[in-house]
């Protein structure tokens, strides 16, 4: 299926395909793919990291996305990051775009701060035992005061 402006494609780097497979699999944290981009590209917006995927991999498109929930953030996101441009609000392409950049940043956040720790050849060692929800929890707190002005 050829990527069209309309479905655009969400890319990630190929180092963190299997912290995706392994947290958006099953039970896991993540029921889906979209949900966790959706989490790096806020936490990736939050501390201004933009950062282009390297040696890509298409992980879900532009439909897969909620629409009321990750079309709306990943919009919000791309809009604010634009200097609140109001061309951006429509397209769908360059939203991805940013998207995918920050979602790099905010991945590379992750793993700096708790997945490094547990990783061993590319791959989350014993995940199951890992409290990711909480360790994630404790993060995006953590970002939060960080840029909160109270």
């Amino acid at each position: 299926m050829q990527e069209t402006s309309d479905n655009p494609m969400a890319h990630i780097s190929k180092r963190w395909e299997s912290i995706y497979d392994v947290l958006c699999r099953g039970d896991s944290i993540f029921d889906q793919m979209t949900n966790l981009f959706t989490l790096c590209a806020a936490i990736g917006h939050l501390n201004g990291e933009e950062k282009q995927p390297e040696n890509k991999k298409g992980i879900f498109r532009w439909t897969n996305l909620n629409s009321e929930i990750g079309v709306s953030i990943l919009t919000a996101i791309a809009w604010d990051a634009r200097d609140r441009e109001l061309a951006i609000l429509t397209d769908k392409r360059r939203i991805m775009d940013i998207a995918c950049d920050f979602a790099e940043g905010g991945m590379q956040y992750l793993y700096d701060n708790f997945f490094e720790d547990h990783m061993q050849d590319g791959q989350l060692l014993r995940p199951e035992k890992l409290d990711v929800e909480f360790n994630l929890a404790q993060i995006v707190e953590g970002l939060r005061q960080k840029q909160s002005m109270f």
